[in-house]
C-alpha cells in the first residue's frame, strides 16, 4: 500500500523498519534520524512528501522527498543543503519498482541528487514505460579508503613524501607544546560541550571568512547538533580532536556505522597551520579506523585533489531526473530544457 506522509512524525511508528532498510544498503546517511534532523533543520518552510510502501504493516520502501516554494522539482530531503551522497530505501528490486511508480504517481518532476549506483543500474528504471521518462548524468564523486590490511601495511603504501610530511608536521606540532588526541565515541554525556568546541575549531579557519562554517549557519548548527544528539544515544557518533597543550586545534565529526567511518566535517585552527593539524588528525583517525577493524573510511563531500595523497579510491554517483507523463512533469521537462539551452548560449556569448 502506498502512503504519502507530510511529516516524519507520522512515519515514527516505522522508524525501526526504516533503519533496517538503511542497514540493507549499509548507508549511514539514510537513517530515519538523518532525515528527521534534515527536515527539522532545512525544510520547515517546505512541503514534505514522504513516499512509503507498506506491506503487511511493514515498511519495505521509502522515498523521503520535499518541495520548496521556489523549485518545481521534488528532491531528497537535505540533499541540496548538504550535497552528500544519498539513496532511496528499499527492501529489494521489486520494492524499488513499486516505490518509483508511486513517486511518478505524484505527477511532479523529481531530481535525485548524487544517487548511489545501485538505484539506476541494470536497467531497473525501464519498467516505468508509459508512466514517466528519466535522464541520468554523472554527479560529483567522492573518495574512500579500503581498510583491507593492517595500518602499518597501509602506511607503507603511502608515498615517501607523504610519510615524511606527517613526521615533519608532528615534530612542528610538538614545538608548540604537548600533542594529544581525543576520540569521543561512547557514552558521550557532554556532547553539547564537545560539539561547541568542534564548531569553534572549524570556525578558526578560512570557513569563517567564507561564512561556510557551522557557527556561521544556524541551519547547519541545528542539523549537526540534532544528528549527534540522536546518534549519541546509540553510540555511533564520533567527535575527535587534536589538542596542543589542551587546546583543540583540529577536529572531525564522523559516524561509525555499518563497518565504515563516515567523515562529515573537518576543521582546524589556522593559527597552527604550519604544523598541519588537520593532516595529523586525519592520520590518527585512519589509524583508529584500522584498529576498529572497519572496512571503509569514507571521506564524503566532493572528490578533492588534496586527499589524493591518502591513496583513496573514487566512488561515482549519478543525478537522476524523473519526469512523469503529467502536466507538471512535462512542463518541468520543457523548462529544464529551456534553461539548459539558455545557459549554454550564455556560456558561449560570455566565454
Amino acid at each position: 500500500m502506498k502512503h504519502i506522509f507530510k511529516d516524519l512524525e507520522s512515519v515514527e511508528p516505522y522508524r525501526e523498519d526504516w533503519n533496517k532498510l538503511a542497514e540493507i544498503q549499509a548507508n549511514a546517511l539514510i537513517s530515519f534520524e538523518w532525515f528527521r534532523c534534515c527536515a527539522n533543520s532545512f525544510h520547515y518552510n517546505d512541503s514534505l512528501y514522504i513516499v512509503c510502501i507498506v506491506v503487511n504493516d511493514k515498511l519495505i520502501a521509502v522515498a523521503p522527498l520535499y518541495k520548496s516554494i521556489s523549485d518545481r522539482h521534488l528532491q531528497i530531503i537535505g540533499s541540496r543543503r548538504l550535497y552528500e551522497p544519498s539513496s532511496l530505501l528499499y527492501k529489494d528490486n521489486k520494492a524499488l519498482k513499486t516505490l518509483l511508480n508511486a513517486c511518478s504517481g505524484i505527477g511532479m518532476p523529481i531530481l535525485f541528487n548524487r544517487l548511489f549506483y545501485n538505484i539506476y543500474c541494470n536497467n531497473k528504471l525501464n519498467f516505468l514505460g508509459a508512466r514517466a521518462f528519466y535522464f541520468s548524468r554523472l554527479s560529483a564523486s567522492s573518495q574512500y579508503i579500503e581498510l583491507n590490511s593492517d595500518f602499518e601495511s597501509y602506511e607503507e603504501r603511502l608515498s615517501s613524501r607523504k610519510r615524511y610530511d606527517i613526521r615533519r608536521a608532528n615534530k612542528k606540532a610538538q614545538k608548540y607544546g604537548r600533542v594529544s588526541y581525543e576520540i569521543n565515541e561512547k557514552n558521550i554525556t557532554n556532547i553539547d560541550q564537545l560539539l561547541h568546541q568542534a564548531y569553534e575549531v572549524e570556525n578558526s579557519s578560512w570557513k569563517q571568512r567564507s561564512e561556510s562554517s557551522i557557527c556561521r549557519n544556524d541551519d547547519l548548527n541545528r542539523f549537526f547538533s540534532c544528528l549527534f544528539t540522536s546518534l549519541g544515544k546509540r553510540c555511533k557518533c564520533i567527535i575527535s580532536f587534536l589538542s596542543i597543550d589542551n587546546k583543540p586545534v583540529a577536529t572531525q565529526l564522523a559516524i561509525k556505522q555499518f563497518g565504515r567511518l563516515w567523515v562529515l566535517k573537518i576543521g582546524y585552527d589556522e593559527g597552527y597551520a604550519s604544523c598541519s593539524p588537520g593532516t595529523l588528525l586525519m592520520h590518527e583517525m585512519i589509524h583508529y579506523a584500522h584498529l576498529q577493524e572497519l572496512k571503509l573510511f569514507e571521506f564524503l563531500g566532493n572528490e578533492e585533489t588534496w586527499l589524493d595523497s591518502w591513496r583513496p579510491a573514487t566512488r561515482q554517483y549519478n543525478n537522476l531526473l524523473l519526469y512523469p507523463l503529467s502536466y507538471k512533469g512535462l512542463t518541468g521537462f520543457c523548462m529544464d530544457i529551456y534553461n539548459l539551452i539558455v545557459n549554454k548560449i550564455k556560456r558561449v556569448i560570455y566565454k
